[in-house]
């Protein structure tokens, strides 16, 4: 059977399914969950050698971990990406198969809200990392060892930051509709808030189950991640990335205005000195001239 033929079986299979649940909504929690298209082993196999073509093992040169590639057949030479287990920036050459820690330039900053919790450590150092191969800088506050209170360093932090990334995972639990959802921190409510009142673009991720209350829902668009298949696979969908790349499309050109204001600024400021120059010479003439002197009698 034809790949096309399987996708197309697959298709009237979930549009029956669809069709059930119209009709009969009383038997939702009867229908068995299901992707639209849902892939078994053997199935799946012909899928993934549509899109991917090319199997790439390799080793990590910081950690020494046995990696594995999946490339499709239109990658780019050179491809930038970063270690799962050590979070370590590697650049691999396609094609003379050759991998070194790499660095990418850090053209934007970011205050990084999230769980200081030791189970959502991994979560943490995933983004951090990903940010980290789009030239994104993070600044965390318990990284931040000066003798000030946190809630000056959080205020400093966002002000300066060109974004806030948010981070909501699951913290305790709490009741809602009757139905009872996780909550994350209370902190991190607080600092959206706050990058709110700066004026901050907020891009935001929370873990499936979260209940994300608060201003967060009213003001930005926030991407559920799953944190079993996120720390497995690596993977985000696409459009997250298309909106972080627009973040910084606004960042780089609101610096831009930033350094025309900037200009404007200082070439206001020199015509008001050279104006000041002016008048000051004219004095300087005046007097030699003896016009327009008030002395005492």
């Amino acid at each position: 059977m034809s790949v096309n033929k399987n996708i197309e079986e697959r298709l009237e299979l979930a549009e029956k399914r669809l069709m059930e649940i119209i009709e009969h909504p009383e038997k939702l929690d009867e229908i068995p969950e299901c992707s639209a298209i849902p892939l078994s082993e053997s199935k799946g196999k012909d899928l993934e050698e549509i899109y991917y073509e090319e199997e790439w093992n390799f080793t990590c040169p910081k950690c020494g971990t046995n990696l594995e590639l999946k490339l499709p057949a239109n990658a780019e030479d050179l491809l930038t990406t970063f270690c799962p287990v050590c979070y370590e920036v590697l650049v691999l050459d396609r094609r003379a198969r050759k991998v070194e820690i790499g660095v990418v330039k850090q053209k934007y900053k970011a205050f990084y809200s999230h769980s200081a919790m030791e189970e959502d450590r991994e979560v943490v150092r995933f983004f951090e990392a990903m940010l980290k191969l789009f030239g994104v800088s993070v600044y965390k506050v318990e990284d931040d060892c000066r003798p000030i209170p946190a809630l000056e360093k959080i205020e400093e932090g966002i002000k300066q930051s060109d974004f806030v990334f948010v981070i909501l995972t699951r913290r305790y639990k709490c009741e809602a509709y009757g139905q009872y959802r996780w909550k994350s921190s209370e902190y991190i409510q607080n600092e959206i808030g706050m990058a709110y009142a700066y004026h901050k673009p907020i891009v935001a991720v929370a873990e499936e189950g979260v209940n994300v209350e608060g201003i967060l829902p009213d003001i930005t668009w926030y991407h559920r991640f799953n944190r079993g298949e996120l720390l497995k696979t690596g993977a985000l969908p696409s459009d997250f990335f298309e909106k972080l790349e627009r973040v910084l499309i606004h960042v780089e050109e609101e610096e831009e205005k930033e350094k025309k204001r900037k200009r404007e600024r200082e070439k206001s400021a020199a015509l008001v000195a050279l104006g000041l120059t002016f008048a000051f010479l004219g004095g300087i003439l005046a007097a030699t001239a003896g016009i327009g002197i008030v002395s005492r009698k």
